[in-house]
């Protein structure tokens, strides 16, 4: 748990007020929901916190934000070992993850945190989604 609270800490520099949106949103979990994987809650809360601030973005606003946001997380990582499972790269990724569902919601492209059970995973896919509509992030 000590994890959680630090990515909860850290990403408040990237999301204000998201430890709020966090703790409410993990406590009104209903049980008879299907499980979901901590990361999809964090994640969803992020990304309802960033909705509520700054209301839905043109997709020019968008793309900017996610180039930013992935140029952090692909050119500031050190070799994996050392950082991937950090404090400052969950928060990173998830920055990053909001800004990707954004940008693909805002181009029509379904998807939701709850994709993100496995992050690298849904990552792709929608990366793959947008390089297929000819916008490559590489």
């Amino acid at each position: 748990m000590p994890l959680c609270v630090a990515a909860v800490t850290t990403s408040e520099t990237r999301i204000p007020g998201a430890a709020s949106v966090i703790s409410h949103s993990i406590s009104q979990r209903k049980a008879a929901m299907p499980p979901r994987s901590l990361y999809s809650d964090l994640l969803d809360a992020a990304l309802q916190e960033r909705e509520q601030s700054e209301g839905d973005p043109s997709s020019g606003e968008a793309l900017a934000r996610l180039v930013q946001y992935r140029h952090e997380v692909v050119w500031r990582q050190q070799p994996a070992s050392d950082r991937a499972l950090t404090t400052p790269a969950l928060a990173d990724q998830m920055a990053y993850d909001v800004a990707l569902i954004r940008y693909a919601r805002s181009l029509g492209i379904d998807c939701d945190p709850e994709g993100f059970g496995s992050p690298r995973d849904e990552r792709q896919r929608l990366e793959r989604v947008l390089a297929s509509r000819g916008i490559p992030l590489e």
